[in-house]
């Protein structure tokens, strides 16, 4: 399950309409990113560079931050209409709809 969550995560294909998870992507992804650049913009943590651990810290907490801020705009903007919806979810039950088992041709000089 987190393997999946986290390659759709970093392909932007956490799409979701789900309000709770929309919340809890927004809390928890854009919050942290908007303060994140916001931090680094005002130079906060450029004060002490002779650490390298608060740089990583920064750098991951971007990415990771930045991953769930993208889908989540992709989330709204789908929910919107502005970008269509994507086929991947539909296709599954449209594909179970549409296949119909083939019988085998009947042998015709058996009767």
């Amino acid at each position: 399950m987190g393997g999946t969550f986290l390659r759709r995560l970093f392909t932007f294909r956490a799409r979701t309409r789900n309000p709770f998870y929309l919340g809890a992507m927004f809390v928890l992804g854009v919050v942290p990113f908007v303060t994140t650049v916001i931090l680094i913009i005002s130079g906060l943590p450029a004060g002490d560079t002779s650490s390298l651990a608060p740089i990583i810290y920064l750098a991951v907490s971007l990415i990771v931050s930045g991953a769930v801020t993208v889908n989540f705009l992709l989330s709204g903007l789908e929910m919107l209409g502005v970008i269509p919806a994507r086929r991947g979810a539909q296709s599954l039950q449209s594909k179970r709809q549409t296949h119909q088992k083939k019988f085998p041709k009947r042998r015709k000089d058996h009767r």
